[in-house]
């Protein structure tokens, strides 16, 4: 099969994970216009409307778009890809816990019970195996001294476990569109399409992961 070049194929996963990002925020920005909050109720459900928006972007765009970095940047030294893997990755993590974050304050503001649905659950282990995972890489893989004999076997499974993470974060971002009340059709619509994007997006990264011409040069 004859692949696209790869800066191209990138380009291409970027607008589609981009535009998702973009229409789930003017759904949200829609949502939270026809949100009304009284003086004596809790705004909870007014922020709450950003859930998505940093979901999307922090576990979808941010997130997919540093798993293909080793193979965009394949002639950038590959210390200094590691340092960007790690920096992006970093930020991904900080705005899907702040994602997070509203979704917990929501229930608690309402009293209700946490991770009771498919979409709460598998969020919860997503953003948690993420968490670890960068946690346990970082020492593993950027530490010069670490020995062969863990980063040799370690970078399996954490690539493994990197892509893994990935998928369920699509997954739980489709569940999330599913399950969302949209207060208007507007809002509802463009929450679909986010969701096609997204899944073209996740796509496109599978296909950049998996496609031979694409990966990295033995050694560079």
């Amino acid at each position: 099969m004859l692949e696209p070049p790869i800066l191209v194929t990138f380009v291409v996963s970027q607008v589609f994970g981009f535009a998702a990002v973009i229409f789930t925020l003017l759904a949200s920005v829609i949502d939270n216009d026809h949100t009304v909050v009284e003086a004596n109720e809790d705004p909870a459900e007014y922020t709450f409307v950003w859930h998505p928006v940093l979901m999307i972007a922090g576990m979808g765009y941010i997130f997919g778009s540093s798993v293909v970095l080793f193979r965009v940047m394949r002639f950038v030294d590959k210390f200094h890809t590691k340092l960007l893997h790690t920096l992006v990755n970093c930020v991904a993590l900080a705005i899907s816990l702040a994602g997070f974050i509203l979704a917990i304050a929501m229930y608690n503001a309402y009293d209700s019970p946490h991770f009771q649905t498919i979409h709460g659950m598998l969020g919860l282990a997503t953003v948690v195996l993420f968490a670890v995972q960068l946690l346990i890489s970082i020492p593993v893989f950027l530490w010069p001294q670490a020995p062969s004999s863990i980063r040799v076997p370690g970078i399996s499974v954490h690539i493994c476990v990197g892509v893994g993470v990935f998928v369920c974060a699509t997954m739980c971002n489709m569940t999330g569109f599913n399950s969302r009340k949209a207060k208007t059709e507007t809002s509802k619509n463009y929450y679909k399409i986010a969701g096609f994007l997204h899944v073209a997006f996740t796509l496109v990264i599978l296909y950049m992961l998996t496609a031979r011409k694409y990966k990295r040069p033995p050694g560079s």
